[in-house]
């Protein structure tokens, strides 16, 4: 039947800093799709590294690759 389903098991929580850093830099992106990691441990979202949507349209979000291994490099040092 399609339509969009959430999975329980796939679901994170994010804290208070969390969330407000998320709706600031969501915030900043519009009309675009804001981009990044979360990093943190077992389903808690600690951290967020934001990125540069370089999809080149609003409805689409891309991450550049040299962009992701260095915020992936980031998250592995803290």
């Amino acid at each position: 039947a399609g339509g969009n389903r959430v999975v329980a098991e796939a679901a994170i929580g994010l804290t208070p800093a969390v969330a407000r850093a998320l709706r600031a830099h969501a915030s900043r992106c519009v009309p675009g799709e804001a981009c990044g990691l979360l990093a943190g441990t077992g389903r808690l979202a600690t951290a967020v590294h934001h990125a540069t949507n370089v999809a080149g349209r609003d409805d689409r979000y891309a991450i550049a690759t040299g962009e992701q291994v260095e915020l992936r490099a980031a998250i592995a040092r803290a």
